[in-house]
């Protein structure tokens, strides 16, 4: 789901969020919710409120009645009943996470060993077995990175990656793009 817009403070339920922007707007730090409204849908706790989408009907599928809180306007795309429906779907991938967390033993009870740990946009990890390794490649940043990675070889096979292509891995270090994740397996 992405973060709602709150066309008039009408919409908005948080208590505190409304006595803030009454308080702003007496005090004439801004003249109308419109210039507030920006503060309102980055702080306000409501985001996380809205009713859950479960599918593209009326009020997303979550109530018959009125629901306290605005439905966000994108419940025809973004919602549960769609997301069941696509394997390359947001649920797919956090279902195939928590399978892969239950039945690979180097993930769940493996031992820990960071790599580049001086590098806030690269996020790699490796978690290994007696008989197998695990390793997390992660780009936390909006831009492309390149990462030599030794405990990945060409022998590695990819179990789960957020791109739908992910190229071969060869002895040249590995090109992510923007916010990549991929977990690779091999035997040890």
């Amino acid at each position: 789901m992405t973060n709602t817009t709150f066309e008039t403070l009408d919409d908005v339920a948080d208590v505190d969020t409304v006595r803030n922007v009454r308080e702003l707007m007496t005090d004439g730090a801004f003249e109308e919710y419109q210039d507030v409204r920006h503060i309102v849908e980055a702080r306000s706790r409501d985001n996380a409120r809205t009713p859950m989408q479960w599918t593209d009907g009326r009020h997303a599928g979550f109530t018959d009645g009125d629901p306290w809180l605005p439905v966000n306007d994108d419940y025809e795309v973004i919602n549960v009943a769609h997301e069941r429906e696509t394997t390359r779907s947001v649920l797919s991938y956090y279902r195939a996470l928590i399978d892969l967390r239950g039945n690979s033993e180097p993930i769940r009870y493996g031992s820990y060993e960071l790599h580049y740990p001086d590098d806030e946009q690269l996020y790699i990890y490796e978690r290994s077995s007696d008989e197998r390794r695990v390793v997390v490649v992660l780009n936390l940043s909006a831009d492309p990175r390149s990462a030599d990675v030794d405990p990945v070889t060409e022998s590695a096979s990819l179990l789960l990656g957020n791109y739908e292509s992910v190229p071969e891995v060869t002895e040249e270090p590995l090109d992510l793009r923007p916010y990549e994740a991929r977990l690779y397996a091999e035997p040890r």
